[in-house]
């Protein structure tokens, strides 16, 4: 997709990180079966959409893509939890210690 495409995606949260020096810019990654989608979350979009952002381990946004030659994010202006059907988990995770 081309820079500045308007995107949905929805993913499980498998990583957020708030650096000092990016002020107040949150960086996520999530995670689907076809792969990794790196996230920006500008400070005023952080305020926002706070209480779903750090809660939520299954999410959905919506936004732009920004794309530098071979990097590629997106850039966030809408975020929900995805309503999914509730199973039974049977497949165990792969913890590490």
């Amino acid at each position: 997709m081309a820079h500045g495409s308007g995107v949905a995606y929805i993913g499980m949260v498998i990583c957020r990180q708030r650096p000092e020096t990016a002020s107040g810019t949150v960086f996520f990654t999530l995670e689907d079966e076809t792969g990794y989608v790196n996230l920006i979350v500008w400070k005023r979009q952080y305020q926002k959409l706070r209480s779903i952002l750090v809660t939520a381990s299954i999410l959905g946004v919506r936004g732009n893509l920004q794309s530098d030659g071979s990097t590629v994010h997106l850039v966030v202006a809408d975020a929900w939890k995805p309503s999914l059907p509730e199973q039974t988990v049977t497949q165990r995770s792969r913890d590490f210690r």
